[in-house]
């Protein structure tokens, strides 16, 4: 626990190929007492994945495997597809003194001492609704990492990597994610930077690493439909309470649909496999 709060990290999961690294990260943050618990909740769509997921919490005794129970709430709706997550946290009675961490299943790095830094500054700044960590292949954080100087002119588009909240040319283009990424893992020292940023109320920002605190599941508990456009955009407007990004909690996110087949035949193989180095230097 970190300042009497239970710690939990969250996952919509997964795609072995990249979250048998995101796996490493957890497990050691649980070692470090940094989480306290680790829910996996159960969206895969190839057997090969279920089958693989169903051993995962074999790993250590902190990892919790929720299956993803559609028609415990009747006929199976797409409105209702994340509803057993979202409504979780409500129902059964976790207490307000908890951090409720959502990362994607293809984190495929994170920074733990930022991720203690992260939980810390979460829990000291409950203006904010969401706190984001700053996430490599975000539209957002991207571009704030190019205004503080971490990604140089020759990796960006002609005109730079502005600063995108929905869309725009890094979520469409692998092949800038793929160069994105291999100079990252390069360069990650230039990627660190002190501070936050406040994200103006509406802006809608990807929710690949993100934490909400439970004195607000009553209000996350709602998100259930475009989780993304609620959590980031809706609900700030809704509420008056902005979000923030916090610069010292790197993490690396893999890509996004719309990335996958624009990088080349090699991604994300080649990203994934250089990642998977990188997580062997873990300590």
């Amino acid at each position: 626990m970190i300042k009497n709060h239970k710690i939990i990290a969250t996952t919509f999961a997964g795609r072995q190929d990249r979250m048998s690294i995101s796996i490493q990260y957890i497990i050691k943050a649980i070692e470090k007492g940094i989480i306290d618990e680790y829910h996996i909740w159960d969206f895969t769509k190839l057997e090969s994945d279920k089958a693989w997921l169903q051993t995962v919490p074999q790993l250590n005794d902190k990892i919790k495997l929720f299956t993803n129970h559609y028609y415990e709430y009747g006929e199976y709706r797409q409105d209702l597809h994340w509803y057993p997550y979202y409504s979780h946290y409500t129902l059964n009675n976790y207490a307000e003194e908890t951090v409720v961490i959502k990362m994607d299943d293809d984190i495929v790095y994170m920074d733990l001492e930022g991720l203690e830094r992260f939980v810390t500054f979460r829990i000291d700044n409950p203006q904010y609704f969401l706190v984001y960590g700053n996430v490599v292949n975000n539209g957002a954080s991207t571009g704030l990492q190019q205004q503080y100087g971490a990604i140089p002119k020759d990796i960006c588009p002609p005109d730079g990597f502005p600063y995108e909240t929905y869309c725009g040319i890094l979520w469409h283009s692998g092949e800038l994610a793929k160069k994105l990424h291999l100079y990252f893992i390069d360069n990650m020292e230039k990627f660190k930077h002190e501070g936050f940023f406040e994200v103006p109320i509406g802006d809608r920002v990807s929710i690949n690493f993100i934490s909400f605190l439970g004195k607000d599941f009553h209000i996350t508990k709602n998100c259930f439909c475009d989780d993304e456009k609620k959590l980031s955009d809706d609900v700030p407007r809704t509420i008056g309470r902005s979000n923030a990004i916090f610069y010292p909690m790197l993490a690396s996110h893999l890509s996004f649909y719309s990335q996958e087949h624009t990088g080349g035949d090699d991604f994300p193989k080649i990203v994934i496999e250089k990642y998977k180095d990188v997580v062997k230097e873990l300590q």
